[in-house]
C-alpha cells in the first residue's frame, strides 16, 4: 500500500454540493413513511454481503478482523507517545474529526470560550479528546462543557443499552445531565426539555455532538430503522441549544431509509456545510459515520416548522410518519444521497469480503499489514500534530486517574467464615446530610455498581419463599430475633424493587433502637439501599458479614441509632410528583471516594447464596 493508499484512508469524505432549490419543505410530519427502491436494493447488496458471515466463529472473526483493521496501531501508539486521557477509540475518531474539519467555530476561539454539549456520550472520550485539541491549538480558549448519556447510576438502566463505564462520570458528575426522571434517556421529551432548559440557562453551545446507537444484534439488518428514533432526538436536542455559527456531529450508519434522508435533508438546510466522514481510526468494516454540520444558520431558520418538527417527540409517535414528502425533496439531494450511500457501502463491502477471503485462506500476509499498522498510526500522530499535555490540563487533573475502569476482579474473595470490619475503617471521606433525588422508579434491577450481572440474574431467579417451608430454618429464626433485628429478604416482595425499598425504610424506622441489627440474603444493589446502609453503619462500632450472605452490625450506639433513624424519616416526608420517586440519598460519587465501603458492599453482595 503506497503513500495514495494511506492518503485514502484519511479521506474517505463525501461533501454534499447545494443548490439553490434545496430548501425546506412547509409540510412537516404529514405524509405517510416511503421508501426509495433503488436504495432498497443496495441495503439488501449490503445485508446479503453481511450474511456471508453468518456461521462464522464471533471471536475468531473478530481477532482476524482486528489483525487486519490497518488503523488498529493508533492507540497503541498514541498510548506510547501521548498518553491521552481516556484513550479509547471513540477518542481517536473524533479528534481525526475536529482536526479535520472546522467545527470548533472561530467565534468561539476569538471569544475566548468554547461551549460543548455531548449527548449520548458515556464514558466521555469525546470531551477529554476536544479538551486535548484546545489544551494544544488554543491555550487561552476556557472549555466549558456539559454531557448526557444513559445514567450508570441508575439500576433500571438495561445493560444492552448503556455504557456502564462511569470512570470521568464519577469526577464530573455536576457536568453530567440525565433528564427529568435520571434515566438519562434523551428518548423521553420530558427529558429533552430538561436538559435543553439546563443547557440553555449556562448559555447556547459552540459545538454539540451526538454518537448514540441502539443493541440491535436481535436485528442488525435494520439498524438504521432501530437508531432512527435516537438520530432524531439527538438532532433535535443539538438544533435546540446550538448557536447560530455552532457546529454539530452527528454519527449515523448507513442512508437508505426514509427517516435518514430526511434527516440529512434538514441539515443541509439548516447548515451552510454539511460532510460524511469515515474516520480512518473507524473501523472500515463497519458502517458508521459521522455527520459534519459546521456553520448553524440559526433556529429561527426553521422557526415556521418547529413545533411539528417536535410533534413526534412530544406525543411518542415517532416512526409512524415521514418527516418529509418525498415530491418535496429535490432531486438533486437525491442523487447525492444515492452517490453519498453507494460510497460508503461500496468500502464496506470490500473490507468485509477482503477479510472473508484472508479468512479462509490464511494466506500469510501478517509482515505487510504490521508494515501498514505502523505506518498508518505514525502518519496519525503527524497528520494530527498530537503531542503530550501536562495532566494539569486534564479533565481530571489526577495522574492516571482515568487509565482504566474499575476492575471488579481485583476486590477479594474471601473464605473465612466471617469477616471483621471496623467502621471507623470503611468510611474515610464522611457525608453527613441527606441529598434526595428523585427519578423514574425502579421496578427491576437491570444493573448495579455495586454487583455483577450474575449476581443480579441469580437474585431476579431465586424462589425467595423457598426457605420459610424449613421449619429449622423458620425456629433458628425467631431465636435470633430476640437479640436481633433481622431483615430477611424472605420477609419482603422483591418483585417491585421500589415498593420492596419503601418497605425496608419504613421498617428500619421503627426497628427496635436497642438491638443490633442482622441481615440475611439482603441485596444492596441500588444507590438507595447502599445509602440508607451507609448512614445506618455509623451507628454501630463494628461489622461482621460472611459469603453465605449474613450482615451483622454489631456494638450499637443507642442515641446515634435514634438519630440517624430521625433523619431517615425525612425521606418518608419528601413530597415527589407523579411517576417518581426517591432514587438516591447520597450522591453517587460519595461511594467512589469511599473505597474500603465500596469495597466491602461489593464483596458482600456478590458472595450471597441465591440458590
Amino acid at each position: 500500500m503506497g503513500k495514495q493508499d494511506i492518503k485514502r484512508l484519511f479521506n474517505k469524505t463525501y461533501r454534499f454540493s447545494k443548490n439553490e432549490d434545496w430548501v425546506i419543505p412547509k409540510v412537516v410530519f404529514s405524509c405517510s413513511k416511503w421508501t426509495i427502491p433503488s436504495l432498497q436494493l443496495s441495503k439488501e447488496e449490503l445485508n446479503e454481503t453481511k450474511g456471508l458471515l453468518n456461521g462464522v466463529n464471533l471471536e475468531a472473526w473478530s481477532n482476524h478482523t482486528k489483525s487486519r483493521d490497518p488503523s488498529s496501531f493508533i492507540i497503541q501508539r498514541l498510548k506510547q507517545n501521548i498518553n491521552p486521557e481516556l484513550l479509547t477509540q471513540a477518542w481517536c475518531k473524533f479528534y481525526e474529526c475536529i482536526s479535520t474539519f472546522p467545527v470548533v467555530p472561530i467565534n468561539a476561539i476569538n471569544q475566548g470560550n468554547v461551549n460543548s454539549l455531548h449527548i449520548c456520550e458515556a464514558p466521555g472520550a469525546f470531551i477529554c479528546s476536544l479538551n486535548q485539541y484546545l489544551k494544544l491549538n488554543y491555550p487561552d480558549v476556557e472549555f466549558n462543557w456539559r454531557a448526557n448519556t444513559l445514567n450508570p447510576n441508575y439500576e433500571g438502566n438495561s445493560l444492552l443499552n448503556m455504557i456502564s463505564d462511569d470512570r470521568l462520570i464519577k469526577f464530573t458528575l455536576d457536568n453530567w445531565l440525565f433528564g427529568e426522571d435520571a434515566t438519562g434517556d434523551i428518548k423521553i421529551f420530558k427529558n429533552y426539555i430538561d436538559i435543553i432548559t439546563k443547557v440553555n440557562e449556562l448559555g447556547k453551545r459552540s459545538l454539540v455532538t451526538a454518537d448514540g446507537s441502539v443493541d440491535c444484534m436481535h436485528d442488525p439488518g435494520n439498524q438504521e430503522k432501530h437508531v432512527s428514533h435516537l438520530h432524531y432526538c439527538e438532532t433535535i436536542t443539538a438544533l435546540s441549544v446550538l448557536e447560530t455559527g455552532g457546529s454539530f456531529i452527528l454519527k449515523i450508519f448507513t442512508m437508505f431509509e426514509d427517516s435518514t434522508i430526511n434527516l440529512l435533508y434538514l441539515l443541509n438546510c439548516i447548515f451552510e456545510d454539511v460532510a460524511i466522514h469515515k474516520p480512518c481510526s473507524s473501523k472500515s468494516g463497519n458502517s458508521e459515520v459521522y455527520v459534519i454540520c459546521t456553520l448553524f444558520k440559526g433556529l429561527d431558520t426553521i422557526e415556521n416548522i418547529w413545533q411539528n418538527l417536535l410533534f413526534p417527540y412530544k406525543s411518542g409517535t415517532f416512526g409512524e410518519l415521514s418527516m418529509f414528502n418525498l415530491q418535496d425533496i429535490p432531486s438533486s439531494f437525491l442523487i447525492q444521497i444515492h452517490e453519498c450511500s453507494e460510497y460508503y457501502k461500496r468500502l464496506q463491502m470490500k473490507t468485509i469480503t477482503d477479510n472473508i477471503f484472508y479468512f479462509n485462506t490464511k494466506c500469510p500476509m501478517a509482515h505487510k499489514r504490521h508494515y501498514l499498522k505502523v505506518t498508518v498510526a505514525q502518519t496519525y500522530l503527524n497528520k494530527f500534530k498530537l503531542n503530550k499535555m501536562s495532566n494539569d490540563l486534564k479533565i481530571v487533573p489526577h495522574a492516571n486517574a482515568l487509565k482504566s475502569w474499575r476492575n471488579f476482579n481485583d476486590y477479594y474473595a474471601y473464605e473465612k467464615g466471617f469477616e471483621k470490619l471496623d467502621i471507623k475503617d470503611l468510611i474515610q471521606y464522611d457525608f453527613d446530610e441527606i441529598e434526595i433525588i428523585t427519578g423514574k422508579p425502579i421496578l427491576a434491577v437491570k444493573n448495579s455498581k455495586f454487583a455483577c450481572k450474575t449476581t443480579i440474574d441469580s437474585f431476579t431467579k431465586w424462589n425467595f419463599k423457598s426457605k420459610k417451608e424449613n421449619t429449622l430454618y423458620f425456629f433458628c429464626l425467631e431465636s435470633l430475633r430476640k437479640t436481633y433485628t433481622i431483615f430477611d429478604i424472605n420477609d419482603f416482595n422483591i418483585y417491585d424493587q421500589n415498593k420492596f425499598q419503601k418497605d425496608f425504610s419504613s421498617k428500619l424506622q421503627v426497628c427496635d433502637n436497642t438491638k443490633e441489627i442482622m441481615f440475611i440474603n439482603f441485596p444492596f444493589f441500588t444507590h438507595y439501599l447502599v445509602g440508607i446502609l451507609y448512614y445506618l453503619i455509623k451507628a454501630f462500632k463494628c461489622l461482621y458479614f460472611n459469603k453465605n450472605g449474613i450482615l451483622i452490625l454489631k456494638h450499637v450506639d443507642f442515641e446515634k441509632l435514634l438519630s440517624i433513624k430521625e433523619s431517615l424519616k425525612k425521606i418518608n416526608d419528601v413530597k415527589i410528583r407523579d411517576g417518581t420517586d426517591i432514587i438516591h440519598i447520597i450522591p453517587p460519587n460519595v461511594f467512589d471516594q469511599n473505597p474500603n465501603y465500596f469495597e466491602f458492599i461489593w464483596c458482600f453482595n456478590n458472595h450471597i447464596r441465591f440458590l
